[in-house]
C-alpha cells in the first residue's frame, strides 16, 4: 500500500516532469524539420538522388476495397488513444494465391467488460475483400492484440496463433478502483472478487481445409493466460516442425508509474498436435526472474515496481529493471540467425529497460549475448524487424520505442546503434524521437534494389503528442558514409488523417503485381489499405520467392537466401514467421531489382542445412522454390542383391 500512496503524492510532481520531458523533446524534433515531413517535395527532392526519382506513389484504395467500410461494427468498436489494437496479419488461409487478413478486435484494455470480435477477410482477387469471419469459426469475442499464421503441423495450410491481452492498462486520467489495487498489491485489506489485471488464454486454430478453423488450444496445450502481445513460430531445435514463442507483457497503470512484469513461454512442438513448455529448460523466459523458476504451462510475474512514461530515453534512470536479460516486459521478438550457426537466435523488444539478444545453443538451452553484442542500452522495445539496409551482406536491426527509434548496424559480431536525436555525429537524425512508434518494417517499397523502412505511430496516452507515421526512403551510397534515411511519408500518398492512431501495420502483394502493399491498423479510424504503384514505374523490376520446406518445415521459416544480379551485385533475405510487433507480413520474400532484367542466381540456405541454388531466373514474377529431398537409400536394394547372388552362387557350387 505504501507503494500506492508514495505514487500519488508523486503524481503533480510526475505532470511537470512529462510537461518538461515535451517540451524538451519538441525542441530536439526542430533540429531537422526536413525529417519530420514539412518541407516540399521539390526541398525532399533536393536530398534525393536523380536515380531515385520519381517518388513511388501509394493510392489509397481502403474503401474501394471494402475495408474501410466493410467490416462488421468497426465504426462502433472503435477506440481511442489508450487502445493497443488492432493488429494486422496477411497470410493465404485458402491456398487460392491470393492473400488474406486477419484483424484483432478494437477494445479498451483498462475495461473489464470491453471486447469485440476479430475478423477474417478474405482477398476475392479483384482488389476487393469479403469479410468470412462467422463461417470460418473465427469469431468470437476477444481481446486480442494479434494473430500469427504458421502451418504448425506441415499440413500445407496456414493455422493461427492469437494472443489474448485481456485487461491490464490503464492511461493516464484513467483511475483504478481502490479495490483492485488492492487484490493487485494482495494488501491485508483486499476484499474477494474479481481483479482488474486479467489476462486471458490464448487460442490455437487448426486450419481444416475447406475454409474453416477449428479451436485446437486445449489439446494442444498453448493456451498461455499471461497478458499476450504476440507471439512467433520458429523451428528453434530445427526438428522440421514449428515451435512457438509466446510473449507476455504484464500490466502498467500510467497515474501510478506501477507495472509489474510477466514472463515469456517457450512451447516445444512434439510433433504429434501437441506442444510441451520448455521455458525453464531453454532459459528464455525474456527477463529476470526473482525467486524460482515458473512451473510447466504457467509464467513468472514479479512484484509491483516503478516504471515511467520517460523511461524509454536513454538517458532516463527510471527503468522498470535494467538487466541484460530484458526487462521482462515483451512487446515483440525476432528470430534470425546472429551468429551464423543456422540455429535461430531472438532478439526481444522490451519496455522500460533493456531489450535483450540471446544466443541459440543448439542444445535446447539459449544464452544471454546482450552485453557482448554491444546492445545493452536501455529504451522502450515496441517493434523490432531486420533488413541489410547498407548492403553490405549482414541483417541489420531497427527497434521501435517510445523515444528514438533504434537502428542496430551490424559490425562483425555486434551492433552499432547510428540513430541520433542531434544532427551531428554520426547516423541519421530520428524523425520518430517525440513519438511512440510500434511496428518498424524493412521492406523494398519502390522496388530499387534497397530496403526502405516504416513506422507506425500511434500515441497511448493524452499527455503525448499525436505524430504520423513515418516512412523512411532508403537514399545514397552507403559503403561511402553517404547513405541516408529520409522520411517522405506525407509526400507519397500515405497521409491521410492527422488524428489517425496507428498500432499495427503489415506488408504485402495482395495483388501479385510485384510491389509491397501497405495495410495499417487504426484503432480510432478505418483500416487503411494502401496500393503501391510502384509497377508503373518504369526501371522497378523485382522478384518474389515462395518457399516450401521438405526435410525443413513446410514454411522454410529460417531459410537464408542470396540473390545475385549483373555478377557482382547481390541482396540477402532471411524468411521470418511474423517479425515484430501486431501480427505478420506476406512471407513470400520480395526483392526489388531496378533496372536488372535478369537474376544471375539464387542461393537458398535451408533450415534443415541444405544449400541449393538456382540460376538465370526471369523478373518480374513469383517463383516457388521446393527444398529438395533427402536422396533416398539404396543401401536396402544392394543388400538384398548380394544376398541373392550369394544364394546364387551357394546353389551353382552344389549344382
Amino acid at each position: 500500500m505504501g507503494n500506492i500512496k508514495m505514487a500519488f503524492k508523486s503524481m503533480e510532481v510526475r505532470k511537470i516532469m512529462l510537461v518538461i520531458f515535451i517540451v524538451i523533446m519538441f525542441s530536439m524534433s526542430g533540429i531537422s524539420v526536413q525529417s519530420q515531413g514539412n518541407n516540399t517535395l521539390d526541398e525532399i527532392q533536393a536530398d534525393i538522388d536523380l536515380e531515385e526519382l520519381p517518388l513511388v506513389m501509394f493510392r489509397d484504395i481502403s474503401n474501394s476495397s471494402g475495408l474501410g467500410v466493410n467490416i462488421e461494427n468497426w465504426e462502433q468498436d472503435s477506440t481511442g488513444v489508450e487502445s493497443f489494437t488492432p493488429g494486422v496479419s496477411w497470410g493465404d488461409y485458402d491456398n487460392d494465391g491470393w492473400i488474406d487478413i486477419f484483424i484483432t478486435p478494437n477494445y479498451d484494455p483498462s475495461d473489464l467488460n470491453s471486447s469485440a470480435k476479430p475478423h477474417l477477410m478474405h482477398n476475392n482477387g479483384d482488389g476487393t475483400f469479403s469479410d468470412v469471419t462467422a463461417e470460418s469459426g473465427l469469431s468470437f469475442e476477444s481481446q486480442s492484440l494479434s494473430g500469427i499464421w504458421g502451418d504448425y503441423d506441415n499440413d500445407g495450410d496456414l493455422d493461427i496463433y492469437i494472443s489474448e491481452f485481456g485487461t491490464g492498462f490503464a492511461a493516464y486520467g484513467i483511475s483504478v478502483s481502490q479495490e483492485y489495487l488492492d487484490r493487485i498489491e494482495g494488501n491485508e485489506n483486499a476484499t474477494d472478487g474479481e481483479r482488474w489485471d486479467v489476462g486471458k488464454a490464448n487460442k490455437l486454430f487448426q486450419n481444416n481445409g475447406d475454409g474453416t478453423f477449428s479451436d485446437v488450444t486445449a489439446f494442444a496445450n498453448v493456451g498461455n493466460t499471461g497478458h499476450s502481445t504476440v507471439s512467433q513460430w520458429v523451428d528453434y531445435d530445427l526438428d522440421g516442425d514449428l515451435d512457438l514463442y509466446s510473449l507476455n507483457w504484464g500490466i502498467y497503470i500510467d497515474e501510478l508509474n506501477t507495472a509489474y512484469t510477466e514472463s515469456n513461454v517457450l512451447y516445444r512442438n512434439n510433433g504429434d498436435g501437441t506442444f510441451s513448455d520448455v521455458t525453464s529448460i531453454a532459459e528464455l523466459f525474456g527477463g529476470f526472474i526473482d525467486g524460482p523458476d515458473p512451473e510447466s504451462g504457467t509464467f513468472h510475474r514479479s512484484e509491483l515496481g516503478r516504471a515511467d512514461l520517460g523511461s524509454g530515453l536513454s538517458s532516463s534512470p527510471q527503468m522498470l529493471h535494467d538487466s541484460p536479460l530484458g526487462s521482462g516486459m515483451s512487446w515483440a521478438a525476432l528470430w534470425f540467425d546472429h551468429n551464423g550457426d543456422n540455429y535461430p537466435d531472438v532478439f526481444i523488444a522490451s519496455d522500460f529497460g533493456i531489450s535483450p539478444l540471446y544466443i541459440n545453443e543448439g542444445d535446447g538451452t539459449f544464452k544471454m549475448y546482450t552485453e557482448e553484442a554491444g546492445m545493452y542500452i536501455p529504451g522502450t522495445g515496441m517493434g523490432v524487424d531486420a533488413g541489410d539496409y547498407d548492403g553490405d551482406g549482414d541483417l541489420d536491426l531497427c527497434q521501435s520505442n517510445f523515444g528514438p527509434e533504434f537502428i542496430w548496424n551490424r559490425n562483425g559480431d555486434s551492433y552499432q546503434q547510428v540513430v541520433n536525436t542531434e544532427k551531428t555525429g554520426p547516423g541519421f537524425f530520428a524523425a520518430g524521437s517525440i513519438q511512440t512508434t510500434w511496428v518498424c518494417e524493412w521492406f523494398d517499397y519502390d522496388n530499387d534494389a534497397d530496403v526502405d523502412l516504416f513506422l507506425s505511430s500511434g500515441a497511448i496516452s493524452a499527455y503525448v503528442p499525436k505524430r504520423e507515421n513515418i516512412m523512411y526512403l532508403n537514399v545514397g551510397d552507403w559503403s561511402d558514409d553517404e547513405g541516408d534515411l529520409i522520411d517522405v511519408f506525407q509526400d507519397i500518398g500515405l497521409y491521410t488523417n492527422a488524428e489517425e492512431k496507428t498500432q499495427g501495420a503489415a506488408v504485402a502483394d495482395f495483388d501479385n503485381d510485384g510491389d509491397l502493399d501497405l495495410l495499417l491498423g487504426n484503432s480510432n479510424q478505418p483500416i487503411r489499405l494502401f496500393e503501391n504503384l510502384a509497377n508503373e514505374y518504369e526501371d522497378r523490376h523485382w522478384i518474389t520467392f515462395d518457399l516450401v520446406g521438405t526435410l525443413s518445415n513446410k514454411q522454410g521459416i529460417g531459410a537464408n537466401v542470396t540473390l545475385w544480379v549483373d555478377q557482382n551485385k547481390f541482396q540477402v533475405q532471411q524468411k521470418f514467421a511474423c517479425s515484430g510487433s501486431f501480427g505478420c507480413s506476406d512471407q513470400r520474400l520480395h526483392f526489388g531489382l531496378g533496372e536488372a532484367t535478369n537474376v544471375d542466381s539464387v542461393v537458398v540456405k535451408w533450415p534443415s542445412g541444405q544449400t541449393q541454388e538456382w540460376f538465370d531466373l526471369d523478373v518480374d514474377q513469383i517463383v516457388t522454390l521446393h527444398e529438395k529431398e533427402e536422396p533416398k537409400s539404396h543401401s536396402g536394394i544392394i543388400f538384398m542383391v548380394g544376398v541373392v547372388m550369394f544364394l546364387g552362387y551357394i546353389l551353382h557350387r552344389k549344382g
